[in-house]
């Protein structure tokens, strides 16, 4: 959530309930617990002048809690059920619409799409983020 509000800086916050940014990034916070692996800082071993850094095997933050072995038992076993039930690529591509919903929020001036003359945005945006022209209206 703080890197969203760091992303879209304070203009998002002008105008927009905090709230309503928090529901619709509820998923969010799965996504990041349950599928994004990272690695962790073992040890800076200095050779040297250089520093040589040292990781941990990359594991999501829900496997580092369960090889722990510390975490609250009745909660990690919810926690893989939801995971077991849970599709990520369909979790990715809602958070993704969510996202796009907040950046219009952020940003009034670019989120409404030009209409040709036969109803079809002028403006299809791909997945890169590159934005493709098509069907201009010539103006004859």
């Amino acid at each position: 959530m703080k890197g969203i509000v760091n992303s879209l800086g304070v203009r998002l916050w002008a105008g927009t309930d905090l709230r309503t940014i928090q529901l619709r990034m509820g998923q969010l916070r799965l996504w990041m617990n349950l599928y994004q692996p990272s690695v962790k800082l073992v040890k800076e071993v200095r050779i040297g002048s250089k520093l040589r850094r040292v990781y941990s095997p990359a594991q999501t933050p829900f496997e580092r809690v369960r090889a722990s072995g510390q975490g609250d038992s009745r909660r990690v076993a919810e926690l893989n059920k939801l995971r077991s039930m849970l599709d990520p690529f369909e979790l990715s591509r809602s958070i993704d619409r969510k996202l796009e919903s907040i950046y219009a929020l952020a940003n009034p001036r670019l989120s409404p799409k030009a209409i040709t003359s036969h109803g079809a945005p002028a403006v299809q945006k791909t997945r890169g983020g590159k934005v493709q022209k098509q069907n201009f209206p010539t103006g004859a």
